[in-house]
């Protein structure tokens, strides 16, 4: 079937949307790393993108609907799929193992950023709100591999699900990264060393995490 001239230059109209909407968020990812969302005005992004301003404005409203939308790019983008395929493996002490390790890759690919939107969360409301948003999320994604630990028969006996969940939260928290990666200068692959570890010893039976 052959597209007519209007479907044609409504389909090129739409990618033309989608390619400006990517630069935008690409040029505030980069700029939001390097000079804090503060310090970066939407004149700031659309120069970078190459766009005018009230593009910006249309396509996000606000500076707060342009974080919003540079988080979930990062989140879609950068190694979503190794994490789930971690999260998921036939061997779930294993998978929270490798979960850890696949966490930590993500944090690390854009940490300057990270560490300026979590430090923005912890003054601005509005950016709280925002982090709690995508990191409350983390919870949902980490119930699935404690309760197959504990369908496996893998989960620590002194463990509940529950607190599982929460220790596996805060171990695999950006702030738990930062803490051994620019705090006690630990390379990315000894700080995921480190958190799986832990997280191995605190919610596995000792003989399975053996195993």
């Amino acid at each position: 079937m052959t597209l007519g001239p209007r479907a044609y230059r409504l389909g090129k109209r739409q990618a033309d949307v989608e390619d400006t909407r990517e630069r935008i968020v690409d040029a505030a990812t980069a700029l939001f790393g390097e000079s804090g969302f503060h310090r970066v005005t939407l004149e700031d992004v659309a120069k970078r993108a190459g766009v005018a301003r009230a593009t910006v404005y249309y396509q996000f409203e606000s500076k707060f609907g342009l974080l919003d939308a540079v988080i979930a790019a990062i989140v879609e983008r950068v190694g979503l799929e190794r994490v789930q395929r971690a999260r998921e493996h036939p061997d779930a002490a294993l998978g929270v193992r490798l979960y850890l390790k696949e966490v930590v890759a993500f944090w690390s690919k854009h940490d300057a950023l990270h560490r300026n939107i979590f430090g923005l969360a912890a003054v601005d409301p509005e950016a709280a709100r925002l982090v709690e948003q995508y990191d409350g999320r983390r919870k949902d994604v980490i119930a699935w591999p404690v309760k197959r630990l504990d369908d496996q028969g893998k989960l620590r006996k002194s463990m509940t699900q529950r607190h599982a969940v929460d220790v596996l939260w805060m171990l695999s928290g950006f702030r738990s990264f930062d803490q051994l990666y620019s705090r006690s200068k630990l390379s990315v692959p000894a700080a995921a060393t480190l958190l799986s570890e832990l997280a191995a010893n605190a919610v596995i039976e000792p003989a399975a995490a053996a195993g």
